[in-house]
C-alpha cells in the first residue's frame, strides 16, 4: 500500500469558490498514522485519523466533524466530503479534494503570477454587513512578500488563525480548523481602503469594508450584567451523568469559582478551555474551583452529553460539566435568569468566596490574536489572584 507520507493541499467547495487549506500526514509502519491541519502559524492535530484500504477518515471527535475520502491508487489524490455536527442535529456538509505534494495555499488565477502590488499588514477598522445589518470587527495581518496571515477580531471573540495570499491588489485569505470553515476575499482600492467578501461553511456570506487604523469593539466585561441585587449567580441543571448540580454544591464551598458558559461546537470556547485547564491546575489547590456549563447542537440530553464527554477528553477536564441545553442564545438567556442576556459563547462568570459575582467576561479573545491574547491571560490571572486573597 502506498503512502500517504506528505503535504496535501485541501479544499473545501464553498459557495465563494476554492476554501483551501494544508494537511500534514506521517505514516509510519510501527505507530498509528497522524495527521494535522495548518493554519498560518498552527498547528492543529487531528484526533482521529483512519486508514482502511482506500477509506481515509480524518477528523475532531470534539466537534463532530470528519473528512472522509477516497485514495486514488497513486497515493496523489483525496476525494470525498466534510461533514459537522450543526444546530439540531443536522450536519453542514462541502465537498472535499486533497493533492499530495502541493505546498501552496492558493494558486495562481492565471499561468502568468502577479506579484503582490499591495501592502495588507497592520491593523484595519472592519465593518461587515449582511441580512441582519452591520458589526464591527478589527483585522490583524502580518505580511511577508505575497505571504499574510493574521485574524480578525471582533466584540466577542476572534476568528483563529487565517492564513493567505496577495496577488496584485487581491489578498484571499481561509481557515478550516474542523469548525470554522472561513474565507475570505480582500481588494485594495485606490484610496488604501478595503473591501471584500466573507463566506462561512456553506450557507452563510457577508460584505465588508475597511480601513488602517484601530476598531472601537468596546469593553468585553461590561457587555453582560446581573438582573438581582444579591450579586450572585445560580444555576440547577444534570451533569453527563443525569445528576443534578447547584451552585450550592459542596465541591464549590468556600471557593472561588468560574462558571465557564459555552459550547463544544464553538472554537473560541475550546480556546478558553485551554487556557482555563492552565488556570485551575496552577490555582486549584488555592481554593479555585470551575464549573462549565454547557449548551449543543444536538436535540437530545444524550447526544448533548456525548459531545461533553468528548470535549472533556479532549483538554482533560475533570471539574463539573452541567447541560443547560440547546446552543441558542436565547433560550441559554432564558435558562440563566441572574444575567440578562448571553450574548457570546463563551460567557466567563467570576464568583469569590462568598458566592459574589465578580466579573462578567462576554466572549474569548484566543492566542491567534497575540498581544490581545496575551492581556488577556494576564486579566483572568489578576482577577483569580483577587478572588483568592479576598
Amino acid at each position: 500500500m502506498c503512502s500517504l507520507s506528505g503535504t496535501w493541499r485541501a479544499v473545501l467547495q464553498s459557495p465563494g469558490g476554492e476554501l483551501p487549506f494544508s494537511i500534514v500526514i506521517e505514516e509510519q509502519d510501527t505507530r498509528a498514522p497522524r495527521a494535522a491541519i495548518i493554519n498560518g502559524a498552527e498547528t492543529l492535530p487531528f484526533t482521529v485519523v483512519e486508514r482502511t484500504g482506500p477509506r481515509l477518515l480524518l477528523g475532531f471527535e470534539h466537534y463532530d466533524s470528519y473528512l472522509e475520502g477516497t485514495v486514488d491508487d497513486n497515493c496523489s489524490s483525496v476525494r470525498g466530503e466534510w461533514s459537522r455536527r450543526a444546530p439540531d442535529d443536522r450536519r453542514t456538509t462541502m465537498a472535499f479534494t486533497a493533492t499530495k505534494g502541493e505546498h501552496r495555499r492558493f494558486l495562481p488565477r492565471t499561468r502568468s503570477a502577479v506579484e503582490p502590488g499591495a501592502n495588507f499588514a497592520g491593523s484595519w477598522n472592519v465593518t461587515f454587513t449582511d441580512d441582519e445589518g452591520t458589526s464591527p470587527a478589527q483585522a490583524i495581518f502580518r505580511q511577508d512578500g505575497a505571504i499574510v496571515q493574521g485574524t480578525f477580531l471582533t466584540p466577542v471573540g476572534d476568528y483563529r488563525y487565517i492564513a493567505g495570499s496577495v496577488m496584485g491588489d487581491t489578498l484571499r485569505l481561509s481557515v478550516f480548523d474542523g469548525a470554522h470553515a472561513f474565507l475570505f476575499h480582500l481588494r485594495m482600492g485606490g484610496d488604501g481602503r478595503l473591501s471584500g467578501d466573507f463566506w462561512s461553511r456553506d450557507v452563510y456570506h457577508a460584505t465588508f469594508t475597511a480601513a488602517r487604523g484601530p476598531a472601537q469593539l468596546g469593553d468585553p466585561y461590561h457587555l453582560t450584567q446581573l438582573t438581582n441585587d444579591r450579586q450572585s449567580f445560580t444555576f440547577d441543571f444534570p451533569d453527563v451523568n443525569g445528576v443534578r448540580v447547584t451552585q450550592a454544591d459542596p465541591r464549590f464551598e468556600n471557593k472561588a469559582l468560574i462558571v465557564h458558559i459555552f459550547g463544544t461546537w464553538c472554537p473560541n470556547c475550546n480556546d478558553s478551555a485551554e487556557l482555563l485547564v492552565s488556570l485551575y491546575r496552577q490555582y486549584r489547590n488555592r481554593g479555585l474551583a470551575i464549573v462549565g456549563l454547557a449548551n449543543e447542537f444536538s436535540t437530545t440530553f444524550e447526544g448533548r452529553a456525548e459531545m461533553v464527554r468528548a470535549f472533556s477528553r479532549r483538554y482533560g477536564i475533570d471539574w463539573p460539566m452541567l447541560i443547560v441545553g440547546p446552543a441558542d442564545k436565547a433560550a441559554t438567556s432564558a435558562a440563566l435568569t441572574d444575567i440578562d442576556e448571553i450574548t457570546s459563547y463563551p460567557t466567563t462568570l467570576f464568583i469569590d468566596r462568598q458566592g459574589k459575582v465578580v466579573k462578567i467576561h462576554t466572549g474569548f479573545t484566543g492566542p491567534a490574536t497575540g498581544a490581545h491574547y496575551d492581556t488577556l491571560k494576564a486579566e483572568y490571572h489578576a482577577i483569580i489572584e483577587q478572588l483568592l486573597t479576598e
